[in-house]
């Protein structure tokens, strides 16, 4: 078998399905446990919750013959804002700077793969690059939002002023401390 040849070339899996990186895998275990009462827990919270308004039946019997509408459907649960507070109050008791870049995570972080626009991507447009840079990219951004002096994330952070030497150090000082706080809290 050549080693370029993939199941999907050889007729197994389709091309969008591979196994996920080991360093995204652990993102997104950590999104989903700081993110307990998310609906999609690889997405950034959104700032307000879209409403539904559905309209009201005039005949809540009609077409189901006789029965009503929601006879047999399970009812909606509420977010879990106790299990939110719970993993907050946890984060908080880790040493500095744990809580901070978890805090961020929590509010920021972004599981999902992106295409240069910034849209999700889907299906086929999945690349393996795309993959990788998940978790880059939260490391990056990470890295920059705490050494923003002006940001809201502000730690203390220095980064270096050369573009080049500043896209490296934030990467290995992103991974450091999002692997290191994610170490410290256990996961």
């Amino acid at each position: 078998m050549p080693l370029d040849a993939t199941p999907a070339r050889q007729g197994g899996a389709p091309a969008g399905l591979r196994a996920d990186d080991p360093d995204l895998a652990r993102l997104r275990c950590l999104l989903a446990a700081l993110r307990p009462e998310a609906v999609d827990p690889m997405e950034p919270p959104a700032a307000t919750l879209p409403t539904c308004h559905a309209p009201a039946p005039r005949d809540p019997t009609a077409s189901w013959g006789g029965l009503p509408r929601g006879l047999g459907a399970p009812s909606p649960q509420p977010h879990d804002a106790a299990g939110a507070a719970e993993v907050l109050a946890q984060v908080d008791e880790l040493p500095a700077p744990s809580p901070t870049v978890l805090r961020w995570l929590r509010e920021k972080g972004d599981g999902h793969p992106r295409g240069p626009d910034g849209r999700r991507l889907h299906g086929e447009a999945v690349t393996d690059a795309a993959v990788r840079a998940v978790v880059r990219r939260a490391c990056v951004d990470l890295a920059c939002a705490l050494a923003d002096p002006a940001g809201p994330w502000h730690g203390g952070l220095a980064l270096p002023d050369d573009l080049g030497a500043r896209r490296e150090a934030a990467y290995l000082l992103g991974r450091r401390l999002l692997w290191g706080a994610a170490s410290a809290w256990g996961k």
